[in-house]
């Protein structure tokens, strides 16, 4: 069972969903790169552990500083993925969120300019991901999954779970409920993009004024005693 694990082709169970989305959100996509994560957990919890214990054999410490190095070094070793995969998917998700305003505009030029929402979501995906943009890497996931036969708003509703992006999952619904009741695409993206920049804004004022509060611990522990 553990070899078909790492080496087979089946589908994992669902416990390994919130694995395989944290790995996905930071660019490693697919059942494999699950597999290859919890190898690389667990060969990596036994070198360092065997590690930690050879190096308290050679300095010749003892067996409780044995014991404690290879615990250490074990825990080290099976966070370290943890904690990488942890940190590049936190990044990459904060780029999709910054570059969504932006992929919105471009959605909306292309469908004023005559063409389909799926054929802009297409041309946007290619073009964003041109230029290295992990958003328009996942339209484009999503357009050959439309191409393949899923409707839209499955596809879209599977790229919001991916990607984790809460103001993704409100776009869906509001272009599902804009579609259905015979509004216009184009300009119910314009204006929530306009208010997606306004919360970033605001998000941004917030962040200012957080940092004076922030400023005063080092302000008083460090550069006032230097001061005085």
């Amino acid at each position: 069972q553990v070899s078909n694990f790492f080496f087979g082709d089946r589908e994992l169970p669902e416990r390994f969903n919130n694995a395989a989305r944290s790995l996905h959100q930071a660019g490693y996509r697919g059942n494999r790169a699950v597999r290859i994560y919890w190898g690389l957990r667990i060969f990596l919890c036994l070198a360092f552990g065997f590690g930690g214990m050879l190096l308290a054999l050679t300095s010749g410490a003892a067996m409780s500083d044995f014991l404690m190095l290879g615990a250490v070094g074990a825990a080290v070793g099976f966070m370290l993925p943890f904690l990488t995969v942890f940190r590049k998917s936190r990044a990459r998700v904060r780029e999709m969120r910054e570059t969504l305003p932006d992929t919105l505009d471009l959605i909306v030029v292309c469908v004023e300019a005559g063409m389909g929402v799926d054929a802009a979501l297409n041309r946007v995906g290619k073009e964003q991901n041109s230029q290295g943009l992990a958003l328009g890497e996942e339209l484009i996931l999503s357009t050959q999954e439309m191409q393949a036969g899923a409707n839209r708003k499955e596809a879209l509703i599977r790229l919001a779970d991916r990607v984790g992006i809460e103001e993704f999952r409100a776009l869906v619904t509001f272009l599902t409920q804009t579609e259905e009741m015979g509004g216009s695409i184009a300009r119910s993206l314009r204006v929530y993009a306009e208010t997606m920049r306004d919360k970033r804004s605001q998000a941004a004022e917030e962040a200012a004024r957080k940092t004076v509060i922030k400023l005063i611990f080092p302000l008083v522990f460090f550069i006032l005693p230097a001061i005085f």
